[in-house]
C-alpha cells in the first residue's frame, strides 16, 4: 500500500508538471504500438488522473485509433482500393470500464469519456462523420481542454484535422458518409509548410508544450485552443 501512494503522489507531481490542474478536461492520445503500461498501470493512470481532475474534471479518449493503411483489391470495381485497420487505445479501454462513462455514436472514430462533461463532448457526435461543429473536438476546443501525449508523435495525432477543419476557409464535403467523406480546403497549399519547423523558429513551442517521463512513457502536453488558434494563424499567415 505504500508502494501505491508513493507512485501515485509521482504521478501527481508529473501531472502538476504537464500544467494539468483540478478541473481541467482532459483528452488523451496514446501510440498503441509504442504503448508500455501494464493493464495495472494503465489503469492506476487513469484512476489517479481522475482522481486528481476531482468532480469538475473530465477525461476523453478516442476509442479507435486507425494504425496502418492495407490495400486490397475490390472485385466488384476491378481495382485496388485502399482501408485503414483500427484497434483500441489501452487507456481509452480503460475508461470504458467506468460506470459512468459515455461513449459516442460514430461508427469509425467513437470517443469516450468520463467526469463532468462527458455527455456534452461525446452526445451530439454523428453516426456516420466524426467531425464538424458538433464533434467531441469542437467540444473540448470551447473547453479549453488539455492535450496528454503519451509515446504519440505530435504530428500525427487527430487534433490537426480539427485544425484543418476549424479554419475560417475550409469547406466540408461529405458525400455517402464517412467512406467518401473529404476536406475541400487550403490543405493542399499548406503541405508546403512545415509547421514544426515554424513553431521552432518561433520558439513557440517553449511556451506551448510541457514534456515530462513516467517509466518507459513520454509524456506531451498542450492546450488544444492555444495549438489549434496558432496553427491556423500561421496557415493564415503563410498562404
Amino acid at each position: 500500500m505504500e508502494v501505491n501512494i508513493m507512485s501515485k503522489t509521482a504521478l501527481v507531481e508529473k501531472f502538476i508538471k504537464l500544467n494539468i490542474k483540478a478541473g481541467d478536461s482532459v483528452y488523451i492520445e496514446s501510440q498503441i504500438t509504442s504503448f508500455s503500461f501494464t493493464s495495472v498501470q494503465g489503469s492506476f493512470f487513469i484512476q489517479t488522473l481522475r482522481d486528481y481532475l476531482g468532480p469538475e474534471g473530465t477525461i476523453i479518449s478516442n476509442l479507435n485509433s486507425q494504425v496502418q493503411r492495407i490495400v486490397i483489391y475490390d472485385e466488384v470495381k476491378g481495382r485496388n482500393r485502399v482501408v485503414n485497420t483500427y484497434q483500441s487505445s489501452e487507456l481509452a479501454k480503460y475508461l470504458a470500464n467506468f460506470k459512468d462513462v459515455s461513449i459516442s455514436k460514430s461508427s469509425f472514430y467513437p470517443y469516450v469519456a468520463v467526469g463532468k462533461y462527458a455527455e456534452a463532448i461525446t452526445g451530439s457526435q454523428s453516426f456516420d462523420f466524426p467531425n464538424g461543429p458538433n464533434s467531441p473536438m469542437a467540444r473540448l476546443y470551447e473547453l479549453h481542454a488539455k492535450v496528454l501525449l503519451i509515446n504519440h508523435d505530435v504530428r500525427s495525432m487527430l487534433v490537426h484535422n480539427y485544425c484543418i477543419e476549424s479554419h475560417p476557409t475550409s469547406v466540408i464535403e461529405v458525400t455517402n458518409g464517412i467512406h467518401n467523406a473529404k476536406l475541400v480546403n487550403y490543405l493542399n497549399k499548406s503541405n508546403a509548410i512545415n509547421l514544426f519547423d515554424v513553431m521552432f523558429k518561433e520558439k513557440k513551442y517553449k511556451r506551448m508544450f510541457y514534456y515530462t517521463k513516467d517509466q518507459d512513457n513520454t509524456l506531451l502536453s498542450f492546450s488544444l485552443r492555444e495549438y489549434v488558434d496558432y496553427c491556423n494563424s500561421v496557415f493564415e499567415r503563410k498562404i
